[in-house]
């Protein structure tokens, strides 16, 4: 089996690979059918992240989530190492970071 490291830097060379209109594509199908999901139905909170570099891209999933009145939360470095999740109600709350 291989190590950890390795399969995250193969998945990222797939990634990295794709068109940029291919991984648009692709991440609309995924915020769509977890949009679809009985699990989002029932959730009142969602966990997400901003998307960097190639990863896939969660913004529609969060605008469904807000247009649903679920409350969004997202990622905040404070420290190498150190993170914490903080509820954002807009894009407009962010600011760069990791």
């Amino acid at each position: 089996m291989e190590p950890k490291s390795e399969i995250r830097r193969s998945k990222r060379a797939l990634r990295k690979a794709l068109l940029s209109d291919v991984r648009q594509r692709c991440s609309e199908q995924i915020a769509l059918r977890v949009t679809l999901h009985p699990l989002f139905a029932r959730c009142e909170f969602l966990f997400c992240y901003m998307a960097c570099k190639e990863e896939v891209d969660l913004t529609l999933l969060m605008k469904a989530a807000w247009k649903s009145g679920k409350r969004v939360a997202v990622p905040r470095v404070l420290s190498e190492g150190e993170m914490e999740f903080f509820e954002i109600h807009g894009f407009d709350e962010l600011s760069p970071g990791y």
